[in-house]
């Protein structure tokens, strides 16, 4: 991680949201399981950040 965040491919993002997506496909590749487990539990009240699959994702997305 700390390799990622001292790169050149990390520092020349423009964009927070590319710079965030950089760091969650790092941590997805170092460990998928552990990620999966820890998004599971994050979400909001209504808002769901992180879906098994697309269909669901798709579907909460629609509801909210």
């Amino acid at each position: 991680m700390r390799e990622l965040l001292l790169s050149d491919e990390y520092a020349e993002q423009k964009k927070a949201v590319n710079r965030f997506m950089l760091i969650l496909t790092t941590l997805y590749s170092l460990d998928h399981h552990a990620f999966a487990e820890a998004t599971e539990s994050l979400h909001g009240r209504t808002r769901v950040y992180f879906a098994a699959d697309e269909t669901n994702a798709a579907e909460k997305w629609e509801s909210n």
